[in-house]
């Protein structure tokens, strides 16, 4: 194995892109490229920081009858599970594609939500107006049908950005410069969004507050009509619809940095976890449509997600725990 092979050996085993090599070497992104395609070697300074970098001799980088390292403990520390996850070159062009993308897709599943939300409200405007519930019913399955077109199209445009969740992302030069700059100019406009999608949940409270009256000789409080009602989920939906569009946006800066949940670490667990939690969201799913057909309690089983959401952290915490024990 000539030098330029063991280079590319030891970056991968080690899960970092050529940019982050070169980095750690303090040399350009091309040079580290030159390296491993056998254009030009590195002076022996690099030579010598690769060598305490990769945990390996100088003479098993040098000597090409050497195939096994001497004392490299550090090309093995990423484990299986990272070594096995496939790479994804991005260049330039190919970021600004995925950020594009994922300002699509943030409307997409935001609008999605902010349906599945607002679908009761029509039945209760019209039954408080005499208007029948049949109309309100069929309001209800097209503002679904809806919001089902939009998550099943969105699952289409997934298709040519999915390896960037799941793969290890090998950036060309300057990628990371332009996305850490893009998220600094989102920033502002994301603590926003996320501040005012929250204020909205928890103001939507106050028409039940404002509008409902204490029952007679009785415990509790009772409403004189739906329209407080409807204005809580209206409030909550476009609440949601907030937090889920910026979380989209700045997600997509997240993972094309690897950073947080779409680290090479996290995803390598989320790999092992994807089953269970495509059966997860599943049941919250049919959980959320059962109750709310069957009890038409549209007010209250929108808390149906965010329990959900919650679980699913502590699950994802829980399977975190098995996964290194095991």
């Amino acid at each position: 194995m000539i030098l330029a092979d063991k280079i590319i050996d030891l970056r991968k085993k080690n899960g970092w892109s050529q940019e982050e090599l070169a980095e750690k070497l303090e040399v350009s992104r091309q040079s580290v490229s030159k390296w491993e395609s056998a254009q030009s070697a590195p002076d022996m300074k690099r030579i010598l920081m690769m060598s305490e970098l990769f945990g390996v001799s100088t003479d098993y980088l040098l000597k090409d009858n050497i195939e096994v390292p001497s004392g490299g403990v550090e090309a093995d520390t990423t484990g299986p599970a990272e070594e096995q996850l496939p790479e994804k070159r991005v260049s330039m062009q190919d970021a600004n594609g995925f950020l594009d993308y994922r300002n699509s897709k943030s409307n997409r599943i935001g609008i999605g939500v902010l349906l599945c939300i607002l679908s009761p409200v029509p039945l209760m405007l019209l039954a408080e107006a005499g208007a029948g519930a049949r109309i309100g019913l069929l309001a209800i399955f097209i503002m679904v049908a809806a919001a089902v077109i939009l998550f099943v199209l969105d699952r289409l445009a997934d298709g040519p950005f999915m390896d960037y969740v799941t793969s290890v992302l090998d950036t060309e030069y300057d990628v990371t410069g332009l996305v850490k700059e893009r998220r600094e100019k989102y920033r502002r406009t994301h603590t926003y969004l996320l501040a005012g999608g929250i204020a909205l949940c928890v103001a939507a409270v106050i028409p039940l507050i404002l509008f409902s009256t204490p029952i007679e000789d009785g415990e509790g409080f009772s409403l004189k009509n739906t329209y407080p009602l409807a204005a809580v989920l209206i409030l909550v939906g476009l609440g949601v619809f907030c937090i889920v569009k910026t979380n989209i946006i700045w997600g997509s800066y997240t993972i094309l940095l690897e950073e947080g949940e779409f680290s090479k670490e996290a995803k390598a667990e989320a790999h092992n976890n994807r089953f269970v939690s495509s059966i997860y969201w599943t049941t919250a799913t049919v959980i959320y449509l059962l109750w709310s057909f069957v009890t038409f309690d549209w007010g209250t089983t929108w808390i149906v997600w965010p329990i959900a959401g919650v679980a699913y952290g502590l699950l994802e915490a829980i399977l975190r725990v098995v996964h290194k024990r095991g």
